[in-house]
């Protein structure tokens, strides 16, 4: 089952437009449900990624999972394992931190 749109080769500015557009459809309170943590983190990833100029082949083979695997990740179909994201990080000199900055309501102060 696909989604509409995931497909696209979005520019990293795309990618953090899209997680605030989603941050701001979902007011939920204090917890995100799983998928959308997953697609926030999914575009996070895939904003990163370009970023650096890596294809989604050279971050599974980084990885050990496939780029089929890296596509699931980028559109949220899959969550990432906190080992392969910690791992993503060390390995392209990312701090961790930077794939959960936007996740918190700025004005309450309110993490997702």
């Amino acid at each position: 089952m696909g989604r509409k749109g995931v497909t696209k080769n979005w520019t990293p500015e795309e990618c953090r437009n899209n997680i605030f557009s989603i941050l701001r459809i979902t007011k939920l309170g204090t917890e995100l449900p799983n998928a959308i943590f997953n697609n926030i983190i999914g575009l996070k990833l895939r904003q990163k990624r370009l970023e650096l100029k890596l294809s989604q082949s050279k971050v599974g083979s980084m990885l050990n999972v496939t780029f089929q695997q890296i596509q699931k990740y980028e559109t949220g179909l899959n969550g990432i394992s906190l080992n392969n994201l910690w791992k993503f990080c060390i390995l392209n000199n990312v701090d961790i931190n930077w794939f959960f900055e936007d996740i918190k309501d700025k004005e309450s102060n309110v993490v997702y």
